[in-house]
């Protein structure tokens, strides 16, 4: 019990000591909050079917995202976004296996998704961070698909949610003691059925994006 109180006291009178030096100081970016929002580029990679006469294609569309984050400490975080991806409108004309043609006057993708990762930070505290997150994307797949034929007009719309690995890398480059510039690509995984009438069709969205991140 005395080495106990010894040991005790010892420790409370040497803390403000220990406490000066670098090693046993508080890192500041221990244990922060931290909320973004950002915007880019989605590239939903949707095949462009050869045996489609396109008069129009489209593959990419503006997103935005909202993030929100806890940093452990310079290096390790977690993070969950939600992304809306943005959307395509493709048309074009295609020729069944029977011969007859089907004119897609519409052919619509919509896109969204929620990330959750966790984020490992190369080198912290410089005047670039580079990182990358690896984690879970759960992806929304909506696709509208309209037109007509010698049967007469048609439309099918169909939805699809699907959990797939995600993966991102990009940098940190800091503008303020809480405030940063988030430069990132982000892979959200494959949903959908790889055919010109699948229900839904095929997208691989990828994202490249900036944010401004705000520590709390």
């Amino acid at each position: 019990m005395k080495n106990f109180a010894a040991l005790l006291l010892g420790i409370v009178v040497a803390a403000p000591v220990f406490a000066q030096v670098s090693l046993f100081q508080r890192d500041p970016e221990i244990g922060r909050v931290y909320l973004g929002l950002g915007s880019g580029v989605t590239d939903f990679n949707n095949p462009k079917f050869s045996s489609v006469s396109w008069s129009r294609f489209e593959s990419r569309d503006t997103p935005y995202k909202i993030l929100g984050g806890y940093q452990f400490n310079r290096f390790y975080a977690v993070e969950i976004a939600y992304s809306q991806l943005g959307k395509t409108n493709s048309a074009g004309i295609f020729t069944a296996n029977d011969g007859e043609a089907f004119n897609y006057t519409s052919s619509r993708h919509k896109g969204s998704a929620v990330a959750a990762s966790f984020r490992y930070s190369l080198l912290p505290g410089g005047a670039i961070s580079p990182f990358v997150k690896l984690g879970l994307s759960r992806v929304t797949n909506e696709h509208d698909l309209s037109g007509f034929r010698l049967s007469g007009a048609f439309s099918q719309s169909s939805k699809q949610t699907e959990t797939r690995p995600y993966f991102a890398i990009g940098a940190l480059i800091p503008m303020s003691e809480d405030l940063s510039l988030s430069l990132e690509i982000e892979d959200f995984g494959r949903v959908g059925g790889n055919a010109v009438n699948a229900a839904p069709a095929l997208i691989h969205p990828r994202t490249v994006s900036a944010s401004i991140i705000r520590r709390f």
